[in-house]
Order: structure tokens, then C-alpha cells, then sequence
């Protein structure tokens, strides 16, 4: 089971280790966003949602993409699948779902799309 207080404590080491501030944004759309993976039959796709809400909704003051990425792995292992990528596209994933999204919103559109994280990270995930 998931919790506010394991993502948090993961958030902070990632930032401790590799730099940042600390700080949330957005406490309760991180809540939502942990029921809906907890409750998730589908965990593959949980795992791609969670992923998702993290690099979009941006709950964090710094480290989302960081912090996304750590999840990623980690509850998708925790599911029997992995990531079968080199760093560097794994950081590039996370990057152009992050450009994606800010070129949607500088067109004042809709975030980038679930359905296009879900493509983009299916061909890595088995």
C-alpha cells in the first residue's frame, strides 16, 4: 500500500541527494492521485498514471520529474514489470513529457494527455 508520507520521505531523499527545495504545491491532488493507484486493479496502468499525475499535476516544488521516475521503477517492479531503457532515455521520457505539457499550456490547452504518457512509456515497460 502506498502512502503520502513513503512519497514524501522518497521526494526528500531524491532532492537531499541530488538538489532542489523541498515543499509541496498541492497536498490533496497527491492524496487522490495515491487512492487511485491503491485501489487499481490495473497496475501497470497505475503505476503510468501515478507517473503521469506527478510530471502534470507538479505537487512538488522541485524533483516531480525526479521523483516521477522513482516511482515509475519502483511500483512497476513492485508489480512484476520494469523499465527496459538506458538512463538517458528514461530522462528523456520524463523531459518530453514535461516540454509536451508546458507547450499545452502556453497554447492555453488541455495538459498533455494520459493516453499519450501511456504510449510514449509502453514501449519501455515490460
Amino acid at each position: 500500500m502506498l502512502t503520502k508520507k513513503q512519497i514524501i520521505q522518497e521526494h526528500d531523499k531524491l532532492i537531499e541527494l541530488f538538489g532542489g527545495t523541498l515543499g509541496m504545491h498541492y497536498d490533496g491532488k497527491i492524496e487522490r492521485t495515491i487512492e487511485r493507484y491503491n485501489e487499481s486493479k490495473n497496475k501497470k496502468e497505475a503505476c503510468i498514471e501515478f507517473y503521469y499525475e506527478i510530471i502534470v499535476g507538479h505537487p512538488f516544488v522541485d524533483g516531480n520529474k525526479r521523483t516521477a521516475t522513482h516511482f515509475l521503477e519502483h511500483l512497476l517492479e513492485l508489480n512484476g514489470y520494469r523499465l527496459n531503457a538506458t538512463n538517458e532515455q528514461i530522462v528523456k521520457m520524463a523531459l518530453d513529457i514535461a516540454r509536451k505539457n508546458e507547450e499545452m499550456e502556453k497554447k492555453k490547452r488541455t495538459p498533455v494527455s494520459l493516453d499519450y504518457v501511456k504510449d510514449y512509456t509502453a514501449k519501455f515497460i515490460i
